[in-house]
């Protein structure tokens, strides 16, 4: 069989567009499945039968709700101005992230799940904390307790700005402090 020449060209070009798209067919079907597989197993199976995709949710309660004292994350900005060697001043600014223990309100909430394929009702319980801004921190009983903390700042030299006793530098001027 003897192929015209226009024919003979289209074929190539044809063999040559499969050629090159089938690799990229392939990966794409691969990448295809994964991503059906990984949202296939993240579906919450039932604890009694394994069923996928069963899992209706009933409801939720809370259990318990209780004051009580946790760890709460607190940002700290400070802003310092220095002089720079062109004689301007410029603004830094940095933030520490401490914990703190505060009063906190823990509340418990149950949410109950039925299975569609068999029946089956199970729970799960949950705790979340928020901090209490409501509560008064008054000292229980009749004791009342002061706390004081000093903070010795010195004199800048040149400028008069104040400044704690641990810093080398200014934090207006940015001059040696010792």
């Amino acid at each position: 069989m003897h192929l015209s020449w226009p024919v003979a060209v289209v074929l190539v070009v044809i063999a040559l567009i499969l050629f090159y798209l089938f690799p990229v067919l392939v990966f794409l079907a691969i990448i295809i499945g994964i991503l059906y597989a990984a949202g296939y197993y993240r579906q919450t199976k039932c604890p009694s039968c394994g069923a996928r995709d069963t899992i209706g949710l009933l409801g939720s309660e809370v259990v318990k709700t209780e004051k009580a004292y946790g760890l709460v994350d607190r940002m700290d900005t400070t802003t310092t101005r220095r002089r720079n060697r062109q004689g301007g001043t410029t603004k830094e600014e940095s933030t520490t992230t401490r914990q703190e223990r505060a009063p906190i309100i823990r509340t418990t909430t149950r949410t109950t799940y039925h299975c569609r394929k068999c029946g089956y009702n199970y729970s799960r319980e949950s705790v979340d904390e928020e901090e209490d801004f409501a509560r008064d921190e008054t000292p229980s009983g009749k004791e009342t307790v002061i706390l004081q903390k000093e903070i010795v700042k010195v004199p800048c030299r040149y400028c008069g700005t104040l400044n704690e006793v641990t810093r080398r530098t200014c934090s207006n001027c940015g001059a040696s402090i010792k």
